[in-house]
C-alpha cells in the first residue's frame, strides 16, 4: 500500500517549498491547529438525567482515530464548570456504508501476472477475500455502482455482497472513462443511515481520469468533505503515472488527502492491499457516561477534555436543553395536634410524658420526570435543626417532643435535598401540642390544700368518724339482740328446728330458652342483654342468612336498633364458607364493640359469649352444637 506523501513529484514539491518560504507564518499556525487533533460530540442522552451518555470521537493531528482511550483520559465540562469525571466509557460499533464505485476500461483486462489473470480480476479476488473475511453479522451495508448506475444497494452481509460483485459484468470497452460512478456513490452516500452513527467510505476503483474530468473534481472533493465520506482510491495505471501524469494523478491525491483517505498505484506488479486496512480504525467510537452536575433549567453547553500523550483535546461546546427541577417533598396526614399524657415508667415507676416521639412520612416527587439520589432530609422546628437524615431510605423522619414540658404551638418544616444541590421545602405545618397536667398524689394534694379547706376536711372527717362508730355500735348490738332471738327460737320452738334435706343437682342442665323459628334449628343467635346484663334468650335474633345487617334503615337494615347514634347501615355479620361468623364496622361515629374493643372496618371473628354493642344497645353472641340444637 502506497501513502499519498510518496507520490510527490519534483516540480510540486519545488511549488510547495517557495509557497511555504513566502508564507511561513500562516503555514505554521494552520499546522498547530492541524496538530491539536480533534473531539467530535454525537447525540446526547439526557432521558436519564442526571446520568448523561454521548457518543464521542476523538481524532489524531492526521485525523486518524485515536486508540486505547480509557474513562480515566475523559473530563466533561458543563456551562465552563469545574470539569466531571467520566464514570465509564465504552466502545460501540455502529457499522460502516460501504460503497465500491467503478471507472473501468480496457487497461483493466491486461494480463498482469503468470497466471493469466487481469487486474479487475486480481481486485475482484482481493475484495472477495476481504469480504469473506468478515463476520455474517457485521453492522456494515454494501453497495456497488458502476459508469451505467447502481448495480446493488445497501446489501446487508458480506457474502451476499461478494456474490455481486463476482457476477457483475463490466464493460471494458465503454469510452471515455468519467467521475459518474463517484458523483452517485456521493448521492448515495446522502441517504440516510439505519444507525445515524455509521460512518461511509467510498472505494473508487479507476482508470487514470481524463482532462476533461479535471474540473469537475473540485466540486467532488468539496461535496465528500463535507459529507464526511472517506474515499479510497485504486488507480490501475503504469508506475510512472505519478511523473509522466501528475497533472492527472494530483486530484485523485489531493481526494484521498483531504478525505482521510489512501491512494494506491496498482502496475500489475503490486500487492492489493486489505480494505480492512483503510476500516478497522473507522468501525469504533466512543460511548462515555457521566454523571450530570447540572441544577438549573434552561440551555447548557457540553464539551469534553480528552488526553492524549500528555496533549489535551478539547471539543466544540455541544448545546443541550434541560428542564430539571427541584424535587417535591409531600408529608403524608401531618397531625395538627399531638396530645401527650402521663403515664408510669415502667422501668422507674415515674410519672412521664407520653408519647416522647412522633414520626413525620412523607413521599418524594421529581416534576421533572428525573428520578434521582437524595443526599439528605432536615427535620426544621421553629426554623431550627432538630433531626437530619443522610440515608436511605428516605420516606420518614423523626421529632423529638422530650423538649416541650408544656404546651405550645409549634412550626415544622422538612427540607430534602437531592444529588444536584436542589432543595426543596415544604411549607410550614403549624402543630399544637397538648400536654396534660401532671397529676398529684394524695399527700401532695393533702399538702397543697388551703387553711379554709384543711378546716373543712378535719370537719368532715370528724363528723365521719362520729358517724361511722355510731352506726357500727348500733349495728353489733342489733345483731347481739337479733343473734340472742333466734338462738332462743332455735332450740325452743320445735317448728324452727333444723331438719337436714337433701339437695339434689338436676340431672340435665337447664336449656337456653331461644325462641323456636320456622320449625328449623339455629346455631348461632344474637342475644340482647338487658340492664344488668341478663340475656333475655325469648327475644334472639337467629344468624341463619348469610349476612345480617344491623342499622337504623328499616329498608336497608335486618335487626333494625331505633337510636340516633345508630348509622342507616351500623355493622354487618357475615358467616364465611367454614361457618365461622364475622362482624365488621361500617365506619360509624359511634363504633361496634367487642368485648369493648373497637371493631375496624374489616372485621374480626365473633366467639361463642362475645359481648357486642351497637351504640347504647347490648348483644351476646352465642353459637349451639349440632347436638345442642338437635336437643333444643
Amino acid at each position: 500500500m502506497k501513502f499519498p506523501s510518496m507520490f510527490k513529484t519534483k516540480k510540486l514539491w519545488l511549488i510547495l517549498t517557495l509557497v511555504g518560504f513566502l508564507l511561513s507564518s500562516p503555514l505554521i499556525i494552520a499546522q498547530a491547529q492541524q496538530g491539536t487533533g480533534e473531539v467530535i460530540i454525537q447525540q446526547v442522552d439526557t432521558s436519564q438525567f442526571p446520568a448523561v451518555s454521548f457518543y464521542m470521537e476523538a481524532l489524531d493531528e492526521n485525523q486518524q482515530p485515536l486508540a486505547d482511550i480509557k474513562a480515566a483520559d475523559i473530563l466533561v465540562l458543563e456551562d465552563g464548570q469545574p470539569p466531571v469525571a467520566a464514570n465509564r466509557l465504552e466502545t460501540v460499533e455502529p457499522g460502516i456504508q460501504f460503497i465500491l464505485a467503478y471507472n473501468l476500461n480496457n487497461s483493466f483486462v491486461t494480463t498482469v501476472n503468470e497466471a493469466g489473470e487481469n487486474a479487475y480480476q486480481v481486485i475482484i479476488n482481493r475484495l472477495t477475500t476481504w469480504l469473506n473475511s468478515l463476520p455474517e453479522n457485521i453492522p456494515d451495508d454494501f453497495s456497488l455502482t458502476s459508469k451505467k448506475g447502481l448495480q446493488s444497494i445497501r446489501q446487508l452481509t458480506p457474502v451476499e455482497f461478494a456474490a455481486s460483485i463476482n457476477s457483475y459484468e463490466p464493460d471494458f470497452t465503454q469510452a471515455p472513462v468519467g467521475s459518474a460512478s463517484l458523483v452517485q456513490s456521493l448521492d448515495l452516500a446522502t441517504d440516510p443511515n439505519p444507525n445515524p452513527l455509521m460512518k461511509r467510505s467510498i472505494l473508487y476503483v479507476t482508470a487514470l481520469p481524463s482532462v476533461s474530468e479535471l474540473s469537475s473534481f473540485e466540486g467532488i472533493i468539496n461535496r465528500a468533505v463535507q459529507q464526511g465520506v472517506q474515499v479510497n482510491v485504486w488507480l490501475v495505471a503504469p508506475a510512472s503515472t505519478p511523473e509522466n501524469n501528475s497533472a492527472l494523478y494530483e486530484p485523485l491525491v489531493e481526494l484521498t488527502q483531504k478525505t482521510n483517505g489512501y491512494l494506491f498505484l496498482y502496475s500489475g506488479q503490486e500487492d492489493v492491499p486489505n480494505p480492512e486496512a483503510y476500516l478497522s480504525s473507522r468501525r469504533t467510537i466512543y460511548q462515555v457516561f457521566y454523571n450530570s452536575v447540572i441544577n438549573y433549567k434552561g440551555n447548557h453547553t457540553l464539551s469534553v477534555q480528552v488526553q492524549n500523550e500528555g496533549e489535551v483535546l478539547t471539543s466544540a461546546p455541544y448545546r443541550v436543553s434541560i428542564d430539571v427541577l427541584p424535587p417535591n417533598l409531600i408529608v403524608l396526614n401531618p397531625p395538627m395536634a399531638i396530645t401527650r399524657e402521663w403515664v408510669e415508667d415502667d422501668t422507674s415507676g415515674e410519672l412521664v410524658l407520653t408519647p416522647n416521639n412522633i414520626d413525620f412520612n412523607y413521599i418524594i416527587e421529581f416534576p421533572d420526570g428525573f428520578s434521582r439520589t437524595i443526599t439528605s432530609v432536615k427535620l426544621l422546628v421553629n426554623g431550627s435543626l432538630q433531626n437530619e437524615i443522610t440515608n436511605p431510605p428516605f420516606n420518614s423522619i423523626r421529632m423529638d417532643l422530650s423538649d416541650f414540658d408544656t404546651s405550645q404551638q409549634i412550626n415544622v418544616q422538612i427540607e430534602a435535598l437531592d444529588v444536584l444541590n436542589l432543595k426543596t421545602n415544604t411549607a410550614p405545618l403549624l402543630i399544637s401540642i397538648e400536654n396534660a397536667e401532671k397529676p398529684l398524689t394524695f399527700w401532695q394534694s393533702i399538702l397543697q390544700l388551703s387553711p379554709q379547706r384543711w378546716i373543712i376536711l378535719l370537719s368532715v372527717l370528724s363528723t365521719a368518724t362520729v358517724l361511722v362508730l355510731t352506726i357500727f355500735l348500733i349495728g353489733k348490738r342489733n345483731n347481739f339482740w337479733r343473734n340472742k332471738t333466734e338462738t332462743r327460737k332455735l332450740y325452743k320452738d320445735p317448728v324452727t328446728q333444723p331438719v337436714p334435706i337433701r339437695q339434689d343437682r338436676p340431672s340435665q342442665p337447664l336449656k337456653r330458652q331461644y325462641p323456636k323459628f320456622n320449625g328449623n334449628g339455629v346455631n348461632a343467635w344474637l342475644v340482647p342483654l338487658d340492664e344488668n346484663f341478663i340475656a333475655v334468650r325469648e327475644k334472639a335474633v337467629p344468624l341463619q342468612q348469610q349476612e345480617l345487617k344491623i342499622g337504623r334503615d328499616q329498608k336497608q337494615a335486618t335487626l333494625v336498633l331505633n337510636s340516633k347514634a345508630i348509622e342507616e347501615v351500623h355493622a354487618m355479620i357475615t358467616r364465611n364458607k367454614d361457618g365461622d361468623y364475622w362482624i365488621a364496622d361500617n365506619r360509624t361515629a359511634a363504633g361496634t364493640w367487642v368485648n369493648y374493643v373497637p371493631v375496624t372496618y374489616q372485621g374480626i371473628p365473633l366467639s361463642h359469649g362475645d359481648l357486642v354493642h351497637f351504640g347504647k344497645f347490648s348483644y351476646q353472641f352465642e353459637r349451639q352444637t349440632l347436638e345442642e340444637n338437635k336437643k333444643n
